[in-house]
């Protein structure tokens, strides 16, 4: 009967770390970024299809950008501050990338790797004036992210999008918010607290998961106990 009860336990929590499938871990040195806005939202609906979707870290949601009344359609991403940014990736569903756009100081980040790169152009920009940034060449300095379809009035979708670089006169050891090891910046650390809280008490579980899990498991403890 315990042999029982163990594979059952195997068995739900195989079932429920499929969960982690729909959250994406934050990579080295990724940028968090502050908001999302994009040329019009299909539908007006910005629960389902809003600029947000797109940095919530949630892959089961997307954001779904339309063309403006100039017929152009676009999706801007505002970092908190001037980052030398380094790549820019699209992800698809299952989580791997789909699009990534390597940016340098000379040519910008027109460098893409992907099956649908012709359809897009990648821009990293600084919104007002800036001075006195120190010299890079394998990065492009902005706080903005701006991915545009080339067609006019046309649509596009992203599951996810994320910039990878480094804060000004960062040597890069820093995730992109300037965090340390011990900064709340410091995104990678905060994946893996989020996958240790979830393995233990299966915080991250919708409802109807943790409803299923609890099912299963009081019954079968108060078995155990009179076995």
């Amino acid at each position: 009967m315990q042999t029982l009860f163990s594979m059952t336990l195997l068995l739900l929590w195989l079932w429920t770390n499929n969960v982690y499938a729909d959250t994406r871990k934050r990579v080295p040195n990724e940028i968090i970024p502050v908001s999302a806005e994009q040329s019009a939202t299909k539908d007006n609906d910005e629960e389902q299809y809003g600029a947000e979707n797109a940095i919530d870290m949630d892959l089961e949601t997307r954001s779904f950008t339309e063309a403006d009344g100039d017929g152009k359609a676009w999706l801007k991403i505002t970092l908190d501050k001037i980052y030398c940014v380094e790549k820019v990736v699209r992800y698809q569903q299952d989580g791997s990338p789909g699009l990534t756009w390597t940016c340098d100081a000379e040519n910008g980040c027109s460098n893409c790797v992907g099956g649908s790169c012709s359809a897009f152009t990648l821009t990293v920009s600084t919104e007002g004036a800036v001075s006195d940034l120190p010299s890079e060449s394998d990065c492009k300095y902005g706080d903005m992210v701006k991915l545009e379809k080339i067609e006019s009035d046309s649509s596009f979708n992203a599951k996810e999008i994320a910039a990878i670089g480094k804060g000004v006169a960062d040597d890069g050891s820093n995730s992109g918010n300037d965090g340390g090891s011990d900064d709340d910046g410091d995104s990678s650390d905060d994946a893996d607290i989020f996958d240790d809280d979830c393995e233990k008490t299966f915080s991250c579980l919708s409802d109807a998961k943790s409803l299923v899990v609890a099912a299963f498991l009081v019954p079968a403890g108060l078995l155990i106990q009179l076995i």
